[in-house]
């Protein structure tokens, strides 16, 4: 029996401990980064593209539009669209680059979001 009430208390004991022992915040998200913060980390990504020789010179200076809100394969993320009107084929006219919520590079590309 002694063993049984000792069971009882310590499960008892475990089921509120993370209650109590809790404080807030955790069920907050990180930061909002600003509109202004993302689109200049667009135009940083476009700045190394150029220098990596994957854009020609005519993107330097282009601003992005403003950012939209993306669901890719599960991960909330900011989608924002470089358009250079000026780029030689239309399948390369809008660079679509991609930041995670907390406005880190995932990435860019010139088709948009995967399906």
């Amino acid at each position: 029996m002694r063993f049984t009430i000792s069971t009882v208390v310590a499960l008892f004991a475990l089921s509120v401990t993370p209650d109590s022992v809790a404080h807030p915040g955790h069920d907050v998200e990180g930061p909002t980064v600003s509109d202004t913060v993302l689109k200049d980390r667009a135009r940083g990504v476009v700045a190394k593209l150029i220098a990596a020789g994957e854009l020609d010179s005519g993107w330097r200076g282009l601003t992005a539009d403003d950012p939209l809100a993306e669901d890719l394969g599960g991960v909330r993320c900011w989608m924002l669209k470089v358009r250079n009107p000026q780029a030689a084929s239309d399948e390369r006219k809008t660079l679509y680059v991609f930041l995670a919520e907390s406005g880190s590079v995932l990435g860019a590309n010139f088709k948009g979001p995967a399906e």
